[in-house]
């Protein structure tokens, strides 16, 4: 071995300053890496929370409209099944029953289903539609 290097091993006296700003600069930008990562991923588990339940809440919505008479699914229909489905006060659902042109009004109409949710000062919205059958029963 050269006798350079054994000296220079020796002269080793622990940790010089230089090192410690290393390892602290190393670790704030690992440190910072880190957070906004977990930022991030909280963020967007919130989106996929709060989308879901908008598209719960127009599922269920919708199921009603499949379940109530056709006569009773109109622009007005939220108040009639207000008892049934309670929704959370951070979304706005509104419905629109409207005719569908060339088709007797008496048979179809077309349903559609909106669900207003702000995530972080942005306004979003899930629009769902669906035809309402009216159901010929003959007794026979």
């Amino acid at each position: 071995m050269d006798k350079n290097y054994k000296h220079k091993l020796k002269e080793n006296k622990g940790i010089t300053g230089l090192d410690i700003v290393i390892s602290m600069i190393v670790i704030a930008t690992l440190t910072g890496l880190i957070a906004t990562l977990m930022a991030k991923i909280y963020y967007r588990s919130i989106e996929i929370q709060k989308s879901a339940n908008a598209n719960a809440y127009a599922t269920i919505v919708l199921e009603k409209v499949d379940e109530k008479p056709y006569e009773s699914v109109d622009n007005n229909f939220l108040t009639t099944i207000s008892q049934e489905v309670v929704i959370d006060s951070d979304y706005t659902v509104t419905i629109a029953v409207e005719n569908i042109e060339g088709v007797d009004e008496n048979i179809m109409k077309k349903v559609t289903v909106n669900v207003k949710y702000s995530l972080q000062g942005e306004e979003k919205q899930l629009i769902i539609s669906k035809l309402k059958i009216k159901e010929i029963y003959n007794g026979e």
